[in-house]
């Protein structure tokens, strides 16, 4: 993990989950967040590059492409993976792609992206060569979205394995241990 664990801020996403009632359920729906952001999801069988997923500006607003021939766990994932490049896009000027899988005229940003003055290009994006701190950041993101706390602390105190949890929160066990890994790290778990 190339992501400093103790120095990652939460906050924000603290009040989404809470204001959004994210966790209140398992596994987690994302939808409300999607509505509030007017983030457009859409499905595609394969995508470019083998990718479980893509995320961008197309058409003036947020979008992310997930591969609909994954199962349930993976797309929920997946989906949290893209919401975390979303995220840490938010205050940047544009996303900068170095490759683009498709492009067309600039538009206004929407509201919730219009952090300064310009124009956007819309786009789906994959950056070559991956910037692992960026994919890392991102799957961190989504682990923070997609595995509710109180669950999985529950899950842990009645003595389940991280698998049998993962299983149960429908997420990957590799989520399962970045959202462990994260409470570790900020002491806000014991081992």
């Amino acid at each position: 993990m190339r992501v400093n664990l103790e120095q990652f801020d939460a906050a924000p996403l603290d009040l989404l989950i809470s204001f959004l009632g994210l966790h209140k359920n398992y596994p987690v729906n994302l939808q409300p967040l999607f509505d509030t952001m007017a983030i457009k999801v859409s499905g595609a069988a394969g995508i470019p590059g083998h990718l479980h997923g893509a995320s961008g500006i197309r058409d003036g607003r947020g979008v992310i492409l997930i591969d609909i021939t994954l199962d349930a766990t993976r797309q929920l994932c997946t989906l949290g993976h893209e919401m975390g490049h979303l995220f840490k896009h938010l205050d940047e000027q544009v996303f900068r792609p170095k490759t683009a899988i498709a492009e067309t005229e600039e538009v206004s940003r929407p509201g919730w992206l219009q952090t300064v003055p310009g124009k956007q290009k819309n786009f789906l994006y994959v950056r070559e060569p991956l910037d692992l701190l960026e994919e890392d950041e991102a799957d961190l993101i989504g682990a923070y979205l997609v595995v509710p706390k109180e669950p999985m602390l529950a899950l842990l105190a009645q003595g389940f394995d991280r698998t049998e949890i993962a299983a149960r929160l429908g997420v990957t066990l590799h989520y399962l241990e970045l959202r462990v890994a994260l409470m570790l790290a900020r002491n806000e778990m014991d081992e």
